[in-house]
């Protein structure tokens, strides 16, 4: 993820069939407002939702709780990696 992503290549990602998916957000586990309605959709339709970060320190942590926030990711029944790096989650 970055300032500015679109949903294309997560909801590509979805209409292909993925069984889960990891997105790699910013900061402590935040996604913008196109993401974050991409994975409440993903979660509504059982499709699992690990989020992770790309900061060398510190991990994902429900702080911010904003549309995107960590916070609302968390109650939408997304999963944190916490300190589990995003290509390490892919490949567990």
């Amino acid at each position: 993820m970055y300032a500015g992503a679109d949903d294309i290549a997560l909801r590509a990602a979805l209409g292909a069939g993925a069984a889960g998916l990891v997105i790699t957000a910013v900061g402590a586990g935040n996604v913008n407002q196109a993401l974050y309605q991409a994975i409440l959709d993903s979660l509504h339709r059982g499709i699992p939702v690990v989020i992770s970060s790309r900061v060398p320190y510190g991990g994902v942590r429900p702080i911010y709780a904003y549309s995107g926030g960590g916070v609302t990711l968390q109650k939408a029944g997304a999963i944190f990696a916490r300190d589990l790096a995003h290509r390490k989650r892919a490949s567990s």
